[in-house]
C-alpha cells in the first residue's frame, strides 16, 4: 500500500526539478524513438552534450507514460545516489527494498520502465563510485531476473553525457558488459 504513493512521490519530486520554457514542454523527436523502443521492451541509452536536453526528453517521455498508465520510476542519480546494495538504495529512497524489486511488484507482468537519470553524476561524486557502480549492475541484473524468470517487462533508460560515457570505462562496463 505504501510502495506505489512513494513511487509517486519521488516521481513528483524528479518533475518539479524540471524547469520547462515558457511553462511548454519541447517536443524532441528523440522522445519518440525513446518511446518506441520502450513500447518494444527494449532499454535505452539517451547520449548527448551537456544541457542538450537529455533530462527534458524524459520528462516528456514520463509526460506519456503517465497518460498512458504506464508505471515508471525515475532514479535522479546527482540526487539520490546509490549505495551498498539495491535493497538498501531502495530503504534510502523510502522503498520496502529495490527499486527494480518494488517497480516490479506495482506493475505486475504490465510493462513498466526504470529511468536511470544523471548516470554521468555518479563519475563525479567521491571515492564511493565504484561501489554506486555496482549497485547499478545489481539492479540491471535484477532486471534481467524479472524479465527471463518471471515475466517481467521492465525497460531501462539511461541518460548520460556522451562526453562521461566514452572516457569512463565503468559508465562503459555497466551499460555495455559485453565490451
Amino acid at each position: 500500500n505504501r510502495c506505489l504513493p512513494r513511487i509517486r512521490e519521488l516521481n513528483q519530486l524528479y518533475a518539479e526539478r524540471f524547469q520547462a520554457i515558457d511553462s511548454c514542454m519541447i517536443h524532441r523527436t528523440e522522445t519518440d524513438k525513446l518511446l518506441q523502443y520502450i513500447l518494444n521492451g527494449k532499454s535505452v541509452i539517451v547520449l548527448g552534450a551537456a544541457g542538450i536536453g537529455k533530462s527534458g526528453c524524459i520528462q516528456e517521455a514520463v509526460q506519456v507514460l503517465e497518460k498512458d498508465e504506464i508505471p515508471y520510476l525515475v532514479l535522479s542519480l546527482d540526487k539520490d545516489q546509490p549505495y551498498n546494495s539495491p535493497d538498501q538504495y531502495g530503504c534510502c529512497l523510502g522503498l520496502p527494498d529495490s527499486p527494480v524489486a518494488t517497480l516490479y511488484r506495482i506493475a505486475g507482468k504490465r510493462r513498466c520502465v526504470l529511468i536511470f537519470d544523471q548516470l554521468d553524476s555518479l563519475r563525479w561524486t567521491n571515492s564511493h563510485t565504484s561501489n554506486m557502480l555496482d549497485v547499478c549492475k545489481s539492479m540491471l541484473r535484477q532486471v534481467q531476473q524479472f524479465n527471463c524468470l518471471e515475466g517481467g517487462q521492465i525497460s531501462c533508460v539511461f541518460a548520460v553525457r556522451k562526453f562521461d560515457y566514452e572516457t569512463d570505462l565503468g559508465l562503459q562496463n555497466l551499460l555495455n558488459p559485453s565490451k
